[in-house]
């Protein structure tokens, strides 16, 4: 099992709440948590335009991290919709990410993967299964967005809010999903 945070799928979520574009997507991921300030720039096409972009890119973005789920996806350039924003929004994206790092550590708060109940997950389901040992394929990918979100994105990828990873909630998610794994043989 592999689970990272960051990454392009976190800076898609960080361009499409700075620029303010509405998602067109029928399950858009919630806003990123806290929230985002708004840049207040013009973009070269009209928020609309610039909105369905955003849903392509997104979708390019999630289809590259579900073929290959343990590489690391290549930055993607972001569409033209968007114009030369592209060194500010990461380096606007880098220090939010920061900022959001060092308020977590300030609090005292530890890393999710330190919190993250795998193993109990996987000990539940091998003791369901009566097995000492499981073996499967699960990506996990973090994004510190509001609410509890588990959204499969492949079969053995899912994206997934910090809150609900921190979350007792994420045990039976878990455990479903690594029962289908085992179970169905993909793992």
């Amino acid at each position: 099992m592999s689970s990272s945070s960051g990454g392009e799928l976190f800076f898609a979520l960080y361009v499409r709440d700075a620029l303010g574009l509405p998602s067109t997507s029928p399950e858009p991921v919630p806003p990123l948590e806290p929230a985002v300030e708004r840049l207040s720039v013009a973009l070269p096409v009209d928020r609309s335009t610039a909105a369905l972009r955003w849903d392509r890119w997104w979708d390019r973005l999630v289809g590259a991290r579900v073929a290959a789920p343990d590489a690391r996806v290549p930055p993607a350039g972001l569409p033209d919709a968007f114009g030369d924003l592209t060194a500010r929004l990461r380096r606007d994206s880098s220090r939010w990410s920061r900022e959001q790092w060092a308020e977590q550590r300030r609090r005292g708060e530890p890393d999710t993967r330190d919190v993250f109940p795998v193993q109990e997950a996987v000990d539940r389901v091998s003791r369901e299964l009566g097995r000492d040992r499981l073996l499967f394929d699960l990506s996990v990918e973090e994004v510190p967005v509001r609410g509890f979100l588990w959204r499969r994105l492949g079969p053995r990828t899912v994206l997934a809010s910090t809150t609900m990873l921190r979350s007792p909630r994420v045990v039976a998610e878990l455990r479903a999903m690594i029962r289908e794994l085992v179970d169905g043989g993909t793992g």
